[in-house]
Order: structure tokens, then sequence, then C-alpha cells
């Protein structure tokens, strides 16, 4: 009975865990700004990074409900990236590098989008440019290409030598004056584990005592 319940416990640890061909990113940070976006996160093993700088986008999706900023306000801090955005530039600057377990790719064109959710209801003695810091999530799909030709001049993509699944969490530090630069610095931290999780954990470190326990006194 005792190995049955180990042997359920740990597949049932080990399909939770590897289920989900993703990264979890544990570090680093996402930036917004007017005229600055970039991406410098990591993970056990695992590296991305890419920029991109054009004065005429505001990269930031932050809003706040009404508007402008003000105590009582809904400050949101989620949206959609294009990641596409990180292809800036003419000749197309190929800004992105991704590391995954010890192999680098560099000079990338990538694809696909990533997805961050959190908000928060100002407090009251807020002040218009103040900094706010918010819980956020983030998931999302990136693939990379290599560009036909580097520097790439045509925006041609050949190869496709990345696909990967990202998320992640952390907290948000949120600067959003009514007149002035708008930017939000997603800084990436490392998960808390989820309480189911601990759970089948510690029943499975049970049954492993009690197993040995049992062959002990055989």
């Amino acid at each position: 009975m005792l190995r049955t319940l180990l042997c359920v416990v740990v597949c049932l640890v080990v399909f939770s865990t590897a289920k989900a061909e993703s990264i979890t990113l544990t570090g680093g940070h996402f930036l917004t700004s007017n005229g600055i976006l970039g991406i410098n996160a990591f993970a056990p093993g695992f590296l991305i990074q890419a920029a991109a700088g054009d004065t005429t986008i505001d990269y930031t999706f932050a809003t706040c409900t009404p508007a402008p900023c003000a105590p009582g306000s809904t400050l949101n801090v989620g949206g959609t990236l294009d990641a596409s955005l990180f292809n800036s530039g003419f000749p197309q600057i190929t800004t992105g590098l991704i590391f995954n377990n010890g192999t680098g790719s560099a000079h990338l064109f990538f694809e696909g989008t990533l997805t961050f959710t959190g908000s928060i209801v100002l407090p009251a003695g807020f002040l218009n440019g103040q900094e706010v810091f918010i819980p956020f999530t983030m998931q999302g799909q990136v693939t990379g290409f290599i560009p036909c030709e580097i520097p790439s001049t045509t925006g041609e993509k050949c190869d496709q030598v990345v696909d990967i699944t990202l998320s992640g969490s952390g907290i948000a530090r949120a600067t959003l004056p009514q007149n002035g630069t708008q930017a939000v610095l997603y800084t990436f931290t490392e998960p808390v584990p989820e309480p189911a999780t601990l759970g089948l954990l510690g029943i499975g470190l049970l049954a492993a005592s009690a197993l040995r326990k049992r062959t002990r006194h055989k």
C-alpha cells in the first residue's frame, strides 16, 4: 500500500512540474518606456535579452482608470506585448539573444506575445508621477529566427531556432507622470510554490519515510 502511495505521489509531482514545457523566469527585468523597450531576464540555464529604441513610440501599456492617475484610480500595468517590436530600425536591428541549456542564439528576430497582468488601486495621498509598486504575472510564447543576412536590410527570416513558452511573476515599478516620461520596470522574482505542490511534496516525503521504517523493521 505504501509503495503504491509513494508511486502515485511521485508521479503526480513529476507530472505537475513537467507537463508544461515552459520556462519560468526567476530574475531580471523587462522595461517599457517612452522610446525604450528592453528585456534582460533569466532562469536557471536560461537567458533572454533584447532591446528596441524609437522615440516616436510609447512602449508602455500601463493605464489609470479614471485618468489621469490620482488617489482612487485603478493603475493597470497589464497588457500584451508583440515580441516583433524588438525587431526595430532600418536596416532591421536584430537584438534578440537566447541562451538555453548551454546553447546560445544571437541576432534573432522575435515573434510571439507576452501578456502581463497586474493592477492596484492608488492610495490616498498619491501624488502624480510618484513611483508605485504593483505585483504582476506574465505568460507568453516567443519564437526566434536567424535573419538571412546580418545586418538585415530586408527583415527576411531564415531558420527558426527557438520556440519557448515563458512565464514569470514579480513586482512592477511604475512611474506615470501626467507630463513627462512614463516608465514601467517589471522585475521578475523567484516564484512562490503553490500550496497544492507543497502538499504533494509533503505527502511524498511522509510516504518515503514510512516506507523506510517498514523496510527497516522487516
